[in-house]
């Protein structure tokens, strides 16, 4: 799948892509550097990703986790909606 990015002065800040699924839907991946997040730079790089989804007849679904709630966040601002709860367990070595 294509790859979105943000530059600011040349500097790659934030990427987006995504993963399909059963030929159906669309799952999009965000990174943004630390420094540059909270500044709407993944919602510009998600959105790319989310259009491209759409465009190709996929569904798109965004997940994340509830504690993270930038991300949260960055879903609900591009229309995203909850249907699911995601769990993360971390297993002790």
């Amino acid at each position: 799948s294509p790859v979105f990015g943000r530059f600011e002065d040349k500097e790659l800040i934030a990427i987006s892509s995504y993963t399909i699924w059963n030929d159906t839907i669309g799952f999009p991946d965000v990174f943004v550097k630390k420094e540059f997040r909270g500044k709407g730079y993944g919602k510009q790089v998600v959105s790319k990703s989310t259009h491209d989804i759409l465009e190709n007849d996929l569904i798109p679904v965004y997940r994340t986790l509830e504690k993270w709630s930038s991300s949260v966040g960055l879903a609900k601002t591009l229309g995203y909606t909850k249907y699911a709860k995601t769990y993360l367990l971390e297993l002790e070595k």
